[in-house]
């Protein structure tokens, strides 16, 4: 008896070493490139090829890659890298790691394996969304594009919905959701209390999230600079990783249908010329793949700011109707556009798609302040802080530095508590 009970003992105590080995920061994040950054005094970790505060001004644009639930956020840096032929020398890209309580740095920031994709409070109270804040405020004043796969596509949505920090490009790539901007919806919501509810919608907001009215977030979303791609074989409706609550299946059966009818609702809520400012590129044949999505001429193009984006694709309504209304094929593939002119024809690699809509759509008779070129040219200046103030201790929209450099302030960017000092 007693032998049993000692080899049942160390059996349990190997699992724990080895599931604990699985989890430790180092294996999430990979060898090599993990740094740390000490946010309101407590550790945030890292991919890059050097640490923020080492970086020289021949570094002029910095890539923030976003991971998915898995959180392997060096293997992300290396997808995009990749992506891009490797770093470019004044390019640095860098993939923050949004840890759990099983693989949180001692003293670090925890959120749940889900939550941090909202915008939530950790364990301390802090939002995923200000550390965010805190980490653009140390890349200081250089060109940032935002790019989330997954996970981190629902992450870099909804934070250019609620953030005041204006970045020069978002990426949102194969998001299982997305925060829709109106109540409406292309699938039926009746039996679904808490369709509109935030991470989903605008209802219910608190903490970061509540940062002015569902107008303003509109006005707000509206300017962002936004680029949108959905693998065509991203298409499971049954994925383990799909969100499949009754506020998500209101958006689309599978991810591909929720990025053809988030679009379509931009359309349909703000006008053609907000959907053209923020496309939709399908990458035909790839499926819920990071690597594939980014090395997809779409994908470098979102990356780089160069390249054919693709061809306009040809009208369709938006109002009750899904995905499908846009898509042609069993399995959903892109209906390529017409070539603007005789003999060009389109990638098939790379296919939007901008419904025009047929419902009514608001007009924002008052511009944002946050909207002009002057307020964007401004919020792009990033500056470094020595914050030690706790984030979890401040108002969402009064949170401010007390060393921040206030001649680098602008209304529009978001005072959070930010960098205390790098490791």
């Amino acid at each position: 008896m007693r032998g049993r009970v000692l080899r049942a003992a160390v059996t349990l105590l190997v699992a724990v070493v080895v599931s604990g080995c699985a989890l430790q920061p180092r294996q999430v994040l990979g060898d090599g490139a993990a740094q740390r950054i000490l946010i309101a005094g407590r550790p945030f970790q890292y991919c890059a090829s050097a640490p923020v505060q080492a970086w020289g001004q021949e570094i002029r644009r910095v890539i923030i890659a976003v991971h998915g639930l898995d959180r392997a956020a060096c293997a992300m840096r290396d997808a995009v890298v990749a992506a891009l032929g490797g770093e470019p020398a004044d390019t640095v890209v860098i993939a923050p790691h949004f840890s759990t309580s099983a693989d949180a740095p001692t003293g670090g920031f925890a959120w749940g394996p889900s939550t941090w994709p909202a915008g939530e409070p950790d364990r301390g109270g802090v939002s995923s969304f200000a550390v965010m804040d805190a980490l653009v405020e140390a890349v200081g004043d250089r060109s940032i594009t935002l790019v989330g796969f997954s996970g981190g596509g629902q992450f870099t949505n909804r934070y250019a919905a609620v953030s005041r920090t204006m970045l020069d490009r978002y990426v949102i790539i194969n998001p299982s959701s997305y925060v829709w901007l109106t109540a409406d919806r292309p699938r039926p919501s009746a039996s679904c209390p808490t369709f509109n509810d935030w991470r989903y919608g605008l209802d219910g907001r608190a903490g970061y999230a509540e940062t002015g009215n569902p107008e303003e977030i509109r006005e707000r979303y509206a300017s962002r600079g936004v680029r949108y791609l959905i693998g065509t074989a991203d298409d499971d409706p049954n994925s383990t990783s799909l969100d499949r609550s009754c506020a998500a299946q209101t958006q689309g059966a599978n991810r591909e249908e929720r990025a053809v009818n988030y679009h379509a609702h931009l359309v349909a809520t703000f006008g053609q010329d907000v959907g053209d400012a923020q496309p939709l590129a399908t990458v035909a044949g790839v499926g819920h793949d990071a690597r594939r999505m980014l090395a997809s001429e779409a994908g470098r193009a979102s990356l780089t700011g160069r390249g054919r984006w693709a061809q306009r694709p040809p009208s369709g309504a938006y109002q009750g109707r899904t995905a499908r209304a846009w898509v042609s094929g069993r399995r959903g593939r892109a209906t390529p556009p017409p070539a603007r002119h005789a003999g060009q024809t389109p990638s098939p690699e790379s296919t939007p798609r901008t419904p025009t809509p047929t419902s009514p759509r608001p007009t924002y008779s008052t511009p944002s302040p946050c909207s002009s070129p002057a307020a964007t040219t401004a919020n792009r200046r990033h500056t470094r802080t020595s914050a030690t103030a706790s984030p979890a201790s401040r108002a969402p929209d009064t949170a401010s530095s007390s060393s921040t450099t206030p001649s680098s302030r602008h209304p529009c960017r978001r005072s959070s508590p930010h960098v205390a000092h790098a490791w």
